[in-house]
């Protein structure tokens, strides 16, 4: 991974570089299927002659999954940035070979 992220500078660097990776492939992927999804339903429902527009109310079920799947994937990602939080800025983050530095 060093073609676009900066070296190692700590220790902590490896699961904060894996849960940023993990982050960019999340939503890489949602923005691919909601760009295909929007040019679909574009060129799909588009504007022509002697088509009338059909009003609906809704399909709850479906707005309730497109909700859940990013809420629950949002709950994820931060459990798991919490977790990495925890263990950096935690009372014993500090290995114990440290070299002091005061300023």
């Amino acid at each position: 991974m060093h073609w676009w992220l900066p070296l190692k500078a700590s220790t902590f660097t490896g699961p904060i570089d894996g849960l940023f990776v993990a982050i960019l492939i999340i939503t890489g992927i949602a923005f691919v299927l909601v760009e295909v999804g929007l040019i679909w339903f574009i060129v799909k429902y588009r504007a022509r002659p002697g088509r009338k527009a059909f009003y609906t109310h809704g399909n709850t079920q479906a707005e309730v999954i497109w909700t859940a799947i990013p809420a629950v994937t949002m709950v994820a990602l931060g459990l798991i940035s919490n977790h990495y939080w925890v263990q950096i800025k935690g009372r014993n983050s500090v290995p114990p070979n440290a070299y002091p530095i005061a300023i």
